[in-house]
């Protein structure tokens, strides 16, 4: 179950051993955040800043946001491919 209460999709899984992430050579350092950083680590720094900004963002569009990168880093531990290659 992932925090929100929803089970992932089932996936046939060949070993159950952690995944690695190797990260490509050409992907880009950010002039803003730290390199240590994971993508789950830069994702929800996105998502904080989306609920503090400026232009602030209704509570369903917040909720949406959070939905999406769940499933976008589900799919990229799927894959084991980081975010940003």
């Amino acid at each position: 179950m992932t925090p929100l209460g929803r089970s992932e999709p089932e996936t046939a899984v060949a070993s159950a051993a952690p995944r690695t992430i190797v990260r490509p050579p050409d992907r880009r350092e950010s002039p803003i955040l730290p390199a240590e950083l994971s993508d789950e680590d830069v994702v929800g720094r996105w998502l904080a800043a989306k609920a503090i900004g400026g232009g602030r963002l209704a509570t369903a569009t917040l909720a949406q946001y959070r939905t999406e990168a769940e499933r976008m880093l589900w799919y990229a531990r799927q894959v084991n491919t980081p975010i940003s290659a």
